[in-house]
C-alpha cells in the first residue's frame, strides 16, 4: 500500500518532500477546490474528481492511478454516488480509510460503507484533524 509519493529533483537526489495523497470526490467544483486548498496547506496532496456517470469503475481507476492514503466523499454526492464510490474503493483496496462528509442523515447502507462520518459544518480544522488521526 503506497500512500505516499516521493518527489526528487535533478539537483538534489534526496527527497525534497513527501506528501500523503488524498482522494476527494464531490459534485461541487468550488467545494472541491476549496477543500483541496485547505488540505494542501495542511501538507497533503489532493486529487479531486467529480463523478462521471459514463466512466465505469471511475473510483477504482482513480485509486489505481494515485494510490491515495484516504478517500473523502463530499456531502454533495448523491446516496447512489456515495455507495458506488465506497463499493469501488473497497474492492480496489479494502484497507483504504473512507471518510464521508455529511450535512444530514445518511442511510444505514451509507453509514456502514464509511469508516468515518464528519459533519461538513464542523469546518476545515476538524477535517484536517480527523484526516491526520486516520493516517
Amino acid at each position: 500500500m503506497p500512500p505516499e509519493v516521493e518527489f526528487r529533483s535533478a539537483n538534489n537526489p534526496a527527497a525534497e518532500s513527501v506528501k500523503t495523497i488524498l482522494l476527494s470526490i464531490g459534485n461541487d467544483e468550488a467545494l472541491l477546490s476549496y477543500r483541496s486548498k485547505v488540505l494542501n496547506l495542511a501538507g497533503f496532496e489532493v486529487v479531486s474528481a467529480q463523478p462521471q456517470p459514463a466512466a465505469a469503475n471511475q473510483f477504482s481507476s482513480l485509486y489505481r492511478l494515485h494510490a491515495p492514503a484516504l478517500a473523502i466523499a463530499c456531502h454533495t454526492l448523491t446516496p447512489a454516488q456515495r455507495l458506488a464510490m465506497s463499493r469501488q474503493l473497497r474492492e480496489a483496496s479494502p484497507q483504504l480509510p473512507l471518510l464521508a462528509l455529511t450535512n444530514g442523515a445518511l442511510s444505514d447502507a451509507e453509514i456502514r460503507s464509511y469508516d468515518l462520518l464528519l459533519d461538513s459544518l464542523d469546518g476545515p480544522a476538524e477535517l484536517i484533524r480527523q484526516v491526520r488521526a486516520r493516517l
